[in-house]
């Protein structure tokens, strides 16, 4: 009787691990607990931050794929991907600075996509930086019930 008391916690337990992401996921947009906000924490690299130049450099940019179970889950919002970029205009590592957690995945991936131009920004600082941070924002947005009306009555 233990042993069937046992394997039906275990299962209650993994079953609640693989739903509650996205069927408890909290519309409001989350933010980083501490031990998050260390890893988005680049001051270890002493990077430039934010050179105006740095958003006008980009070479390659990537949009986030919208997850459909974000969709489906209806959330909706803004992302912010910290970044830092390297001398050479790569994308060294990010990361999610806040927004809604199933869009976090997708917007991290774009962000590492991005590419800039060499050298941008550093020239005009005189202690010669390796690095350089800023701020990505996406936004995610459903289409309005309206246009979907109006799509579906096409058919």
């Amino acid at each position: 009787m233990k042993t069937i008391l046992s394997s039906g916690i275990f299962i209650l337990v993994l079953l609640g691990m693989f739903t509650n992401p996205v069927l408890g996921q909290n519309n409001d947009t989350s933010h980083l607990n501490s031990e998050d906000e260390d890893k988005c924490d680049f001051s270890r690299y002493k990077p430039l931050k934010d050179p105006h130049s740095l958003l006008n450099a980009a070479l390659k940019t990537k949009k986030p794929e919208y997850p459909a179970a974000a969709k489906l889950a209806k959330i909706e919002g803004k992302v912010i991907v910290r970044i830092l970029v390297n001398r050479k205009g790569d994308v060294v590592d990010a990361c999610v600075a806040e927004g809604p957690k199933l869009l976090h995945f997708v917007s991290l991936q774009a962000a590492k996509r991005w590419q800039f131009k060499k050298h941008f920004g550093f020239a005009d600082h005189r202690p010669k930086k390796k690095y350089a941070e800023t701020d990505l924002r996406f936004t995610f947005k459903l289409p309005e019930q309206k246009s979907l009306m109006k799509l579906a009555s096409k058919f």
